[in-house]
């Protein structure tokens, strides 16, 4: 029992130093990108590891909130993603599924191009649940 309760403490001060909310994962705060869509300014500068649906395409690199608006490349439903072309070759294949990724969150000034932030210095994308 103290065991539990002390790693929930250490959980606690992380999220805490990190000012997360809820949960972090190895360093990084968990957000549903519904929250980080509607609340991107509360994110912004921070390290963040949010699930959606991956594309990642040569100039279209984002993660988006569910299939469909992956299907219709829907901007509003999405995250922009600034990957590097080594980052593009080694995933690619999992352009279309549900991914977990992990990066630092701006969000940017109103004259950009995506309004929703961008997620970059990713340091981990990697699959989630099945989708096919």
């Amino acid at each position: 029992l103290t065991v539990i309760i002390s790693e929930h403490v250490s959980l606690a001060e992380e999220n805490k130093k990190l000012n997360c909310n809820l949960w972090s994962y190895d360093g990084y705060c968990i957000v549903t990108i519904f929250k980080l869509i509607s609340r991107p300014e509360e994110y912004s500068g921070q390290k963040i590891a949010v699930v959606g649906v991956g594309s990642i395409v040569f100039e279209s690199e984002a993660i988006f909130t569910d299939y469909s608006s992956f299907k219709q490349f829907i901007p509003f439903n999405s995250i922009s993603l600034q990957l590097t072309s080594i980052q593009i070759k080694k995933n690619g294949w999992m352009t279309g599924k549900y991914l977990l990724i992990k990066g630092d969150f701006t969000y940017p000034e109103k004259s950009m191009k995506n309004s929703n932030g961008v997620l970059d210095n990713i340091i981990e994308i990697k699959r989630v649940g099945v989708n096919e």
